[in-house]
This record gives C-alpha cells, structure tokens and sequence, in this order.
C-alpha cells in the first residue's frame, strides 16, 4: 500500500474515532440526566440505591469506552504523525499530546466520572445504612470525598501511562522511519496499537 493512501485511509480512521469520542460524551450526559431525573424522582432509599449504582456502572462503562477509544485516536495519530514530515499537522498533534497538561479531553473525561462515583459510593453509603436500619452517619459524605478524589488521583495515573506509552511508540517508530522525509520502513509494516 503506497504513503498516500496509507496516509488518507489513517485521517479517515482518526476523524471516525474522534467524532466517535463526542458521540460517547454525549451519550454519557445523556444517561446521567436520566438518573438524575430518576433520582428526585425516586420514592425510597431503596430505588435511591439502585439508581446510584446504575450511575457507577455507566460511569466506568463510559470511561473504560472514552479509554479505548483515547487509544485508538492516539494509534492513528502515531501512524499519521510517522507519514507526515515533522511540520505536519497529525505530527504536531502527537507532539503536542507528549507534553504534560492537566487541560486535556481525557483529564476532563477523568474528572467528570470521579465526580459521579464519588459522591454515588457516598450516596450508597447514606442510603444503605437506612436501608438495613441504621441512622444516618457523616463519614460516608468524607468518604465519598475521599473515593472522588483517589478516582482523580487513579484516572490522571491511568492517562499520563497510555501517554508515555504513545510517545514511546512514537519514538521507536520515528527511530524506524528514513528522518529525511518521515517516511515508514521499506516494509511498510505498521505496529498495530493494543
């Protein structure tokens, strides 16, 4: 397969996965309105709970997808970035996710599902209580902080390895490729991401 098409078919796959990421998001907000509305609406601790842990379950449903699909753009981006000469746009992109920033889709991403579970695990911590006859207690509610905040922590880690993991495939690949035009290897063999 020559450069060109390689190149085409790749931009193709990164736009594809990247629309596919606010199609996710969206979809994510869309859920949570639902379980918000069902939690004013709810008659009793019991329900309360139930939609609580639906909120947990969505939530890392949405972030283990939001993850994948972080991986999936990055490997396409390594494969661009590897095609293009170092002035290009997929290049400066991928040089631009190697630097370290909080501003980032997948901090946003990060912080918006430890906001959820978080105070979910907390609600969970309120109402179960009540539910087996105890009273209610204010440490679920400094837990409940406590998880938000080890969530941050864990997803932030999560994202700075799937970064440096990226960059070092970027690295090699680049080390592999002829520096005077950024062209692939002879063999044109691409190393799939995981």
């Amino acid at each position: 397969m020559d450069n060109e098409k390689l190149y085409s078919e790749a931009g193709e796959a990164w736009r594809h996965l990247t629309s596919w990421r606010e199609k996710i998001v969206a979809g994510y907000l869309t859920v949570l309105a639902g379980l918000g509305v069902a939690f004013g609406w709810a008659p009793n601790p019991s329900f309360r709970s139930a939609i609580l842990s639906g909120g947990i379950v969505v939530s890392l449903v949405f972030w283990v997808l939001d993850f994948r699909n972080r991986r999936l753009v990055g490997g396409c981006q390594v494969v661009l970035a590897r095609l293009e000469d170092s002035n290009g746009c997929y290049a400066e992109i991928q040089r631009l996710r190697g630097e370290w920033t909080v501003l980032t889709h997948g901090s946003a991403v990060n912080l918006l599902v430890a906001a959820v579970i978080g105070p979910s695990i907390g609600g969970l911590m309120i109402y179960v209580p009540q539910l087996l006859g105890g009273a209610f207690n204010f440490w679920p509610v400094i837990g409940a902080f406590a998880v938000f905040a080890l969530s941050v922590y864990l997803f932030d880690w999560l994202g700075k390895r799937q970064r440096q993991t990226e960059k070092e495939e970027l690295k090699a690949a680049s080390s592999k490729s002829n520096p005077q035009r950024g062209e692939p290897p002879a063999n044109n063999t691409i190393e799939p991401t995981r």
